[in-house]
């Protein structure tokens, strides 16, 4: 997951600040990105690729633009809360998916690493594989 934040002074973007990046994982509120640096995009904006992201849970960001900067323009705030849902719902619509007898498999989009599976039944509520009417998750 990139991670990318926005400087400002004086409502102005601020280019050439070396800001650090902190990551706590909401889990068990450890931090798992200790002021990392941040690199220059442009316009006042800086990215940090957080490689550990797992999608499954939920991180607090802090960026700090650093001592440059005073007051609220210094630091710049975010959660991931949500993201995760977003990469799973990615992974869904770029995978495959397949009807092995009466279950939908879906697959990341290496379309080999399983992400769910639902058993499909007819209008009857009988197990189907053609003339699906409802999905179950399993």
């Amino acid at each position: 997951m990139i991670i990318t934040a926005v400087f400002s002074e004086n409502g102005s973007p601020k280019a050439g600040l070396s800001p650090v990046v902190y990551v706590y994982d909401l889990s068990d509120d450890s931090l798992v990105v200790n002021g990392e640096a941040m690199l220059e995009v442009g316009q006042g904006g800086y990215k940090y690729n957080f490689a550990g992201f797992d999608r499954k849970k939920d991180y607090y960001v802090v960026c700090d633009g650093g001592e440059a900067l005073v007051g609220a323009e210094r630091y710049s705030y975010g959660s991931s809360r949500g993201l995760g849902d977003i990469d799973f719902l990615k992974q869904i619509e770029a995978g495959r998916w397949r009807i092995v007898e009466n279950q939908m498999i879906f697959y990341e989009d290496d379309n080999m690493t399983e992400l769910m599976r639902f058993d499909l039944f007819d209008n009857d509520g009988i197990a189907a594989e053609q003339n699906v009417k409802d999905r179950q998750r399993v």
